[in-house]
């Protein structure tokens, strides 16, 4: 197995520490490795300075001055913003000196994880290849200020990491891997697992503001593109969106069949291929808006999530968020209060998400369903079952197969075996 550092031969810095330390101004030194598929994590301990980067890069990055004009890079600010190829404010939460960043790459499913003392950022699903869908990548670390030095230090597997491996992961080197011990659910008597489905857009592609179901609604429409072409699952030219009525605002809702409990939404900007400039067609794309549930027919909104100054679109392109305060609702819209400067407002395609876990009853908690259904951890316990009550075990005890369960600071039952 390969020895990954921080590259010699290429980059910006002065490396120390077995070129796992790099001390620069404005640039980066990349890794050793470049990968083509797999889930991979490490970690970078940030140093003294300021204005610290982690990079996430494409062929031919550049390792200096102008990596914010880059189409093949873009860098996680000290301040928790993206720059280069993706421009986000307020992106993760800020970090400094001191603070062991995490960063996940799954690059089968494009899927983009970044974690500040072991507390995650949020999984962003699919990301990597919204913006990179040719490989390979590479990961680099530096500095943005052409004033001073900043220092950080990356550990790609060679040492113990200050944090877990997400589970199914792998250290950057390859010689770690994110297991930790298996476990099963027991509530009243019933052992539970979960099981994970695909990711889904819930929403059907609607060929009407009613068919095939549910109910679409907006605060106005453009007179040929009505308000369901924001969930037509077709956002391939630039009359399948759905635009405003000459207004810079408004909102745009679906009303499912009964409730539901979201955890994650998505907005796409609109597509071109018609006569409109693509840069009047970018400066529609929301900018300001909240996400809200409601339950009584639209009367009240409870916010969500919220988000503003998302500039910087291409078109059709598609962001990810999570919604951090979940809870059922029958009706969800998201109401856009200001967009990106053009008289129009539009959205390509608007879609939302549930849980992909499922609970899963086993007919006993014996070492064969232990092995085949038991999870690595029950990360998402909390998020899918925040209204379940489970009555979980105060003694340790074994059964006939040598399995011990043991309740563990009131956290789902862990189980294991030799």
């Amino acid at each position: 197995m390969a020895i990954v550092t921080l590259d010699s031969s290429i980059g910006t810095g002065t490396l120390s520490n077995g070129n796992l330390t790099n001390t620069a101004s404005n640039g980066i030194r990349i890794s050793t490795e470049w990968k083509n598929s797999g889930k991979w994590y490490f970690e970078a301990s940030v140093g003294a300075g300021t204005s610290h980067r982690v990079d996430i890069v494409t062929t031919n990055p550049v390792f200096g001055s102008g990596a914010s004009s880059s189409s093949t890079q873009f860098f996680w600010s000290n301040n928790g913003s993206l720059g280069g190829a993706v421009t986000r404010t307020s992106f993760t939460a800020p970090y400094a000196t001191g603070d062991i960043l995490g960063v996940a790459l799954n690059i089968d499913h494009g899927d983009l994880e970044f974690f500040i003392n072991g507390i995650s950022q949020g999984k962003n699903i699919g990301f990597l290849n919204d913006f990179f869908p040719h490989k390979p990548i590479n990961i680099g670390v530096g500095g943005s200020a052409s004033t001073g030095t900043r220092t950080m230090t990356v550990n790609f597997g060679a040492s113990d990491f200050s944090h877990n491996i997400p589970k199914e992961y792998y250290s950057y080197d390859g010689s770690q891997k994110g297991i930790i011990g298996k476990a099963l659910l027991l509530s009243n008597e019933k052992t539970y697992s979960l099981l994970k489905e695909d990711v889904k857009n819930v929403i059907p592609a609607m060929t009407s503001n009613t068919i095939p179901y549910g109910i679409v609604r907006a605060s106005g429409f453009y007179t040929t593109t009505p308000a369901y072409y924001g969930f037509n699952h077709n956002n391939t030219t630039e009359s399948q969106a759905w635009i405003t009525n000459a207004s810079k605002n408004g909102w745009l809702s679906y009303e499912f069949t009964s409730k539901k409990r979201l955890v994650s939404y998505s907005v796409s900007s609109q597509m071109s291929g018609g006569s409109t400039s693509n840069a009047t067609l970018i400066n529609r794309a929301p900018k300001d808006w909240t996400f809200e549930g409601s339950n009584d027919d639209g009367i009240t909104w409870s916010i969500l999530d919220t988000q503003t100054n998302q500039t910087s679109w291409t078109i059709g392109q598609k962001r990810n968020f999570l919604i951090s305060k979940q809870n059922f609702y029958k009706i969800y819209r998201i109401n856009v209060f200001a967009n990106n400067g053009d008289t129009y407002l539009s959205i390509g395609e608007l879609e939302m998400f549930e849980s992909p876990y499922n609970l899963i009853e086993m007919p006993s908690h014996k070492k064969n369903n232990f092995v085949q259904y038991g999870e690595d951890s029950f990360t998402e316990f909390n998020t899918i079952f925040a209204s379940k009550n489970y009555i979980l075990q105060d003694t340790i005890s074994e059964n006939e197969e040598g399995l011990w369960t043991a309740q563990l600071n009131r956290k789902p039952l862990s189980i294991s075996f030799d």
